[in-house]
């Protein structure tokens, strides 16, 4: 499976409302699993080197998802903490499985907030798939 448009835009629209709630400024990066950039945003506030760190932190966490040798190291800005989660695959039936599609990664330098944004938004992925089989079924 691939990580489609769609799925990618979820995911960053997901996590910038979560980040709302925090009233953090962030940067959100989304890469599919063979490490192509999907989307990217930041929030207003966020410095570009927030975006940088995100988009940076995403390809290299996809090219060792892929098992492509990556010989850059990935160190996010001082003071930024970024936070990666996996965007699942969907699946048409509940019991399957959903393998890695893409990469979510959210930079902020709002302490704690990353983790529970990428937590929240995985969450909400998976909610939303549930609703989608159930409206479909």
């Amino acid at each position: 499976m691939t990580l489609t448009a769609s799925r990618a835009q979820l995911a960053l629209d997901l996590a910038r409302r979560h980040a709302a709630t925090f009233d953090a400024a962030v940067a959100v990066s989304v890469v599919d699993d063979a490490g192509n950039l999907m989307c990217c945003s930041r929030t207003d506030g966020a410095a570009a080197e927030l975006l940088e760190s995100a988009t940076r932190t995403a390809l290299g966490a996809a090219r060792r998802m892929s098992g492509t040798p990556d010989g850059r190291g990935v160190e996010p800005a001082p003071g930024v903490t970024v936070d990666c989660g996996v965007v699942p695959a969907w699946t048409p039936h509940p019991a399957d499985k959903p393998g890695a599609v893409g990469i979510l990664a959210v930079a902020t330098s709002v302490s704690g907030a990353g983790p529970r944004i990428v937590e929240t938004v995985i969450d909400e992925i998976h909610r939303f798939d549930e609703r989608h089989r159930h409206n479909i079924s």
